[in-house]
């Protein structure tokens, strides 16, 4: 049975402008909001909808309002450069902050009130007294526009929100950054800390809401009780296999992982956080397992019961991909699948969160010798005989980056490992290439040709406007010295930027063997190169009815290499319903284009059709045979490749991106 949802309507409809509104913020005590509009004003209402008064003073759009946390004073951020404070009783402007040298995107208040902070186009992040205005300090490293600013409850740190794609946490009293928060692939928009400091979101252009795990930066309240001697002995017994000792007691040991955590060693320092991983993946391995097996996916020295593992087949090809150590957690998973034991299961009172603390904090210890079980060898070589070239195919897909934000990835599609083809080693080396558009050209010409539009401070004198041939020599020879002539300009073509597809591949049975083994990789590097940049991308399988896929996560990319059909292709209907998608991918400002992937005779026996907008060909050759292709005079742009020209693929699909 399906619970349909129940649709609302809102209680209360504010208008109070006519104008466009940016930002709202209710006051403290919930009984006014504030209004941010394009017209440059501020507007106050309640919140039943009643106007109370109009804050003037602002000279562009303002994106950004934000009320003290008393409700005396609203700030408020503006496209003028400017943030402005005002008195919420009065309405009067208080005073200005000055100092961003373009638009201020967003404000906000420190919790006590006695800070203010903006982020800017200028790329900076800037504290300010509220009490007298003054700029106490900038949060510089952010490379792009800065949209979004939040204080942590307890208002220690900073977050910051860029176009950079990163979100950076700042140290208030001092300036410093203390981390940064990677992989988003689009916009930072908007960044919030949870109520309780332990978490940070964060909104993109890419279409996902991230939530990161601060709570290592929060001074916790717990009580050592009568469990701390069941955490204690569990945490001694994880440092102990990777030869480490908690110092003095179990309690007092306990109580000084509830401080700041202390140095850890480089080899061991992403031990916790790979362990946490497993643990919510619900496998529990003692620590020194998770530190050996790292060792043998990396090349290193490893103990002489796991060195025969060193040489299995599958151990190679997982060592092969080279990933980064968040990405190994992943294959780290595959090789601990058949480990069932719970024996080392945390005691239920530590979270994910405190397993990593406290763990970080305990491996600070004196060393010791190690003493860790003996390796589950038999189930390690057990899953390990399973990771074969399908499974390879599934890692390549699937990318070093999306294991790492979801290490149980793997784990999760290897039921559909089956379904995978074998691809070789070239194949495998186009699925991590990031395709980019290549044409490129000047933003303007030099004047010359036909095309000539608008006029230019600058240029060659063959470009002259000819009324400036009207001046008498000397006002000539004296505005030529001054640079002040003026010259015929003509726009050259737009620089090259990725455009949303509708990826139409082939499934039919004329693509089987040499053809699809160029076209799906095609369609998986196209995929992934529009995924990573935050472009909208759909799958279109031709052969049969065809089938849409949006191609929204990693996992979906596996489509392109398991769709398949017997059925023939209905060219026409095909491109129909690809054009029917088009408008609904459009993005920035870009319509979409339609990328057919197939091989050289398609449609040739089909009769002519009305144009398709937006058509761009790419067209595998049969072994022996180069011709042109049937249908390469209906596309805009179209390439084609013999069936084993795999090292010139990037070029010929960045080719048709643009």
């Amino acid at each position: 049975m399906t619970t349909q949802p129940t649709q609302t309507h809102s209680v209360h409809t504010l208008a109070p402008g006519k104008t466009s509104y940016n930002s709202v913020a209710w006051s403290p005590d919930s009984t006014s909001l504030a209004l941010g509009g394009d017209d440059g004003a501020v507007y106050l209402c309640t919140a039943a909808g009643h106007l109370l008064r109009r804050l003037a003073g602002h000279t562009a759009v303002v994106w950004s309002v934000a009320f003290a946390p008393d409700g005396r004073w609203l700030a408020s951020a503006s496209a003028d450069e400017s943030v402005r404070l005002w008195e919420v009783a009065s309405g009067r402007e208080v005073r200005q902050f000055l100092g961003h040298t373009t638009w201020v995107w967003s404000v906000a208040f420190a919790p006590d009130g006695r800070w203010l902070a903006s982020a800017s186009q200028d790329q900076s992040v800037r504290l300010w007294e509220v009490a007298s205005g003054r700029e106490v300090r900038q949060f510089l490293g952010h490379t792009d526009w800065v949209r979004s600013v939040a204080f942590a409850p307890d208002g220690r740190w900073l977050a910051s929100a860029s176009d950079d794609r990163s979100i950076r946490l700042w140290e208030v009293a001092s300036g410093r950054e203390v981390r940064q928060f990677l992989g988003h692939t689009h916009w930072v928009w908007s960044v919030a800390f949870a109520p309780d400091g332990r978490w940070l979101a964060s909104a993109s252009g890419d279409r996902n809401v991230c939530i990161w795990d601060v709570s290592d930066l929060v001074t916790p309240t717990v009580t050592v009780s009568s469990s701390a001697s069941a955490v204690g002995q569990w945490l001694a017994r994880q440092a102990a296999t990777v030869g480490r000792r908690l110092a003095g007691s179990v309690p007092q040991a306990v109580a000084s992982t509830l401080s700041t955590p202390q140095a850890v060693s480089a080899e061991l320092a992403s031990l916790p956080a790979a362990l946490v991983a497993l643990h919510r993946l619900q496998q529990y391995p003692p620590l020194g397992w998770v530190q050996d097996l790292q060792a043998l996916l990396t090349g290193q020295r490893v103990p002489e019961a796991l060195a025969a593992l060193s040489a299995q087949p599958g151990v190679v090809h997982l060592r092969g991909l080279h990933w980064p150590q968040a990405a190994r957690v992943g294959l780290l998973a595959l090789l601990l699948r058949h480990y069932q034991q719970d024996d080392w299961r945390p005691p239920a009172e530590l979270s994910f969160r405190e397993v990593r603390r406290q763990l970080t904090t305990a491996l600070a210890g004196e060393p010791v010798p190690p003493d860790a079980p003996p390796p589950p060898l038999a189930l390690v070589t057990q899953a390990a005989e399973t990771i074969d070239e399908r499974v390879r195919t599934l890692l390549s897909a699937l990318g070093a980056e999306a294991v790492a934000r979801d290490p149980g990835l793997p784990l999760r599609l290897l039921p559909q490992v089956a379904q995978l083809p074998k691809l070789a080693e070239a194949q495998h080396r186009l699925l991590s290439v990031r395709l980019a558009p290549l044409e490129t050209g000047p933003a303007q010409g030099s004047g010359l040709g036909v095309d000539r539009t608008g006029i230019a401070p600058k240029g060659p004198l063959t470009a002259l406007v000819p009324s400036q041939l009207a001046y008498p020599q000397n006002v000539f020879a004296w505005r030529y010295q001054t640079n002040t002539l003026l010259y015929r300009a003509r726009t050259g073509r737009e620089p090259p930027r990725l455009r949303p597809a509708v990826i139409v591949l082939d499934v039919s049975p004329p693509c089987y063997g040499p053809v699809e083994a160029l076209t799906r990789v095609a369609a998986h590097s196209l995929a992934s190169s529009l995924r990573h940049q935050g472009v909208p991308v759909v799958l279109l399988t031709a052969g049969g009815p065809c089938g849409v896929y949006p191609l929204e996560h990693p996992a979906d990319l596996l489509t392109v290499f398991t769709a398949r059909t017997l059925k023939a292709v209905e060219a026409q209907t095909t491109l129909q319903v690809a054009q029917r998608l088009c408008p609904s991918l459009a993005h920035e400002g870009t319509e979409a284009v339609i990328l057919l992937l197939t091989h050289a005779w398609w449609g040739a026996e089909e009769p002519e059709m009305p144009g398709i907008v937006g058509l761009r060909g790419f067209f595998v050759q049969y072994p022996g045979q180069h011709i042109t292709p049937a249908w390469a005079h209906r596309c805009e742009r179209w390439e084609s490749l013999g069936p084993t020209q795999f090292a010139s693929l990037p070029t010929a699909l960045g080719r048709l991106l643009g």
